[in-house]
């Protein structure tokens, strides 16, 4: 049975899928909305086929999934056994050094955007989050948390982010730049634990964005304090909005 013609004047608000197939849609503009009752969305005319309208929990999902997402990290400090909370390190830091943080993984969760999902972002051998599927525009936010134990009393310390451009940035000799904060005061003794975390915002430029890993720019943490201290990592989130 060959395909009948139908007026957008009187064409029905809602039909089945086999009756919105079986019209004649060749002289019609794009655009065109009709409520599927056979799969319960609204399609589209798009010139060539009916196109599912997503619905609002659908738009809402595919946000999630293409533009916002989060990567954590989380240390063998927060594990349910006592031996394994004992391996976690604790390292000696010296003061007025900076030095990248390393953590001793016990678990991980990459909620990243698709884009990103794909390539893996976070290199555990090296501490290095890269900026691989970012786009121009994006936007990150990375929160470390950290314990420090000083050795003297009336120390600060303070975390920075130390990024590595992409190569095409290089190569017109800018190599490294870093966005810094201070993390706490340590001024309640010595010997005495302070943990807390730190949230540093990083607006993503032609810099740093790059369709992979070896075209985008990346980033390690580092901690400086002023006077010497024990320092155990807890976890790392880096926040991302594309």
């Amino acid at each position: 049975m060959g395909k009948r013609n139908v007026s957008l004047n009187v064409r029905p608000d809602q039909a089945t899928t086999v009756e919105m197939e079986s019209w004649d849609m060749d002289r019609h503009e794009k655009g065109s909305i009709v409520w599927d009752t056979t799969t319960g969305h609204n399609k589209f005319w798009d010139g060539t086929e009916w196109q599912s309208l997503l619905t609002e929990d659908e738009i809402q999902d595919s946000v999630k999934e293409d533009i916002q997402g989060y990567y954590a990290v989380i240390s063998k400090a927060y594990s349910g056994d006592a031996a394994v909370r004992a391996e976690n390190p604790v390292v000696e830091l010296i003061e007025d050094t900076w030095t990248r943080l390393e953590i001793e993984i016990l678990a991980e969760a990459d909620e990243t955007p698709d884009a990103q999902k794909a390539i893996g972002i976070f290199n555990s051998g090296a501490n290095r989050f890269s900026m691989a599927g970012l786009d121009d525009g994006s936007n990150i936010v990375m929160r470390t948390l950290v314990r420090l134990r000083p050795d003297v009393d009336e120390g600060s310390a303070s975390i920075r982010l130390n990024f590595t451009t992409n190569p095409t940035t290089q190569a017109g000799g800018l190599s490294n730049f870093v966005i810094e904060s201070q993390l706490f005061n340590m001024t309640q003794g010595a010997d005495v634990d302070y943990q807390d975390e730190s949230v540093i915002t990083a607006f993503v430029g032609n810099t740093l964005s790059g369709v992979d890993i070896a075209n985008a720019g990346s980033f390690t943490v580092e901690i400086n304090s002023t006077v010497d201290t024990d320092l155990e990592v807890l976890a790392f989130t880096l926040y991302i909005n594309k």
